[in-house]
C-alpha cells in the first residue's frame, strides 16, 4: 500500500470513529451508560457494530473515549484566564448551553458513580490539572480586586459552574419557573443579563473588602 493510500485509509477510519464518537455521545447522553445499546449507535453512525469493537473495544471503553474528547475539547475553547467575573461566567455558560448533551452525559456518569469514588472518573488526573488551571485565573481576578479576597477561590469556581449548568441540568424546573426552556433564545438573552447583574455585585463587594481580608 503507498503512502498516498494509507493517508487515505488513516483519514476514513478517523472520520469514522468521529461519527461513531458522534452518536455515542448522544445516545450517553440520552441513555446513561446502562440503558446505551451499541447497536442503536452504529445504525445511528451508518457502521457495522463490529467496527466499535474493532475501533474502541468495548461499551466501557467507548465512554471513556467520548469523555476523554469532551475534556480536550472543553481544554482547549474555554480560555484559562478571564479579564472579569462577567467573562468568566458567560464564557462557562456559553459553553454549556452549546453543547447541552454534555450536561446531560456528565449528569449520568456522575449518578452511576459510586459516592466516595471520585477517582473513579474518566480523565481523573487531567480533569484535576483542568480545575486547577480555573481557579488559578479566578485568584488572578481577585489580586486585579475584581473577585472578593476573603472568597475562597475552590468554592467561587464551583459557585461558577452551578450558576452555569443548572439551566441544562434542570431544564423542565427552568420552564416551571420562566415559562421557557434553556435552549429559548429570550431565556439564554435574560439568563445572561442575570448573570452580567451577578458579576458586577461580585466587583462591587470586591471593591469593599479591605485586600488581605
Amino acid at each position: 500500500m503507498s503512502n498516498k493510500q494509507k493517508q487515505s485509509t488513516g483519514t476514513q477510519q478517523e472520520s469514522t470513529k468521529e461519527r461513531i464518537r458522534h452518536e455515542a455521545m448522544k445516545e450517553f447522553a440520552a441513555e446513561g451508560f446502562a440503558g446505551a445499546r451499541v447497536d442503536r449507535i452504529s445504525k445511528a453512525a451508518g457502521v457495522n457494530i463490529r467496527m466499535i469493537y474493532y475501533f474502541f473495544g468495548s461499551k466501557e471503553a467507548l465512554l471513556k473515549d467520548v469523555v476523554s474528547e469532551i475534556f480536550r475539547q472543553r481544554r482547549s475553547a474555554l480560555p484559562t484566564t478571564h479579564e472579569s467575573p462577567a467573562e468568566l461566567l458567560i464564557a462557562y455558560l456559553d459553553g454549556f448551553s452549546f453543547d447541552p448533551d454534555t450536561v446531560r452525559l456528565l449528569v449520568w456518569e456522575a449518578l452511576q458513580t459510586p459516592a466516595g469514588s471520585a477517582n473513579l472518573l474518566t480523565n481523573f488526573e487531567e480533569r484535576r490539572d483542568v480545575i486547577k488551571q480555573r481557579v488559578d485565573g479566578i485568584r488572578a481576578l481577585q489580586k486585579k480586586g475584581l473577585i472578593p479576597a476573603n472568597i475562597d477561590p475552590k468554592l467561587f469556581y464551583l459557585l461558577c459552574v452551578a450558576l452555569t449548568i443548572y439551566p441544562w441540568t434542570f431544564p423542565h424546573t427552568i420552564y416551571t419557573v420562566t415559562g421557557r426552556y434553556p435552549s429559548n433564545k429570550t431565556f439564554q438573552k435574560q439568563y445572561k443579563e442575570f448573570m452580567k447583574q451577578i458579576a458586577d455585585l461580585i466587583m462591587n463587594a470586591a471593591k469593599n473588602t479591605p485586600s488581605g481580608k
